[in-house]
């Protein structure tokens, strides 16, 4: 057994050392709890703007301007009723508009296809997600 002076001492020292304890935990809870008593502010759904945004055009590159130009040319004017499918794999990137009116529109870009893969050279790095 312990001799009566270090029982003594650590009767003492637990004395002190647990309502210490009990009252720094009691104050770190309520400093704690204050700070987070401010209700969290949730998210809502709110209307996000849909127009068209005003952009000035990149100049491009004599090349890219001249591929550009050639397959626009041969491209028919249509309404704002439309759909426009772009590619993200090409140089340059080509929009075709096909209007609404027409049925199976996905048909009609895919015979653009072809020449489009010919006339314009693939970037080396294809966007993720367009990978076959």
């Amino acid at each position: 057994m312990a001799d009566p002076v270090t029982r003594s001492a650590a009767r003492w020292a637990a004395l002190i050392a647990l309502p210490v304890a009990l009252v720094a935990g009691l104050i770190a809870y309520r400093v704690l709890s204050r700070s987070g008593n401010a209700p969290a502010a949730s998210p809502s759904p709110a209307p996000q703007a849909t127009a068209p945004v005003a952009m000035p055009a990149p100049s491009l590159p004599v090349r890219d301007a001249l591929v550009c130009q050639s397959l626009v040319s041969h491209l028919p004017v249509t309404g704002p009723a439309a759909t426009t499918w772009t590619t993200v794999d090409r140089e340059v990137p080509v929009a075709v508009t096909v209007p609404k009116s027409y049925d199976a529109q996905a048909q009609w870009v895919i015979q653009f296809a072809p020449p489009v893969a010919t006339a314009i050279p693939a970037i080396s790095t294809v966007p993720s997600g367009c990978k076959g």
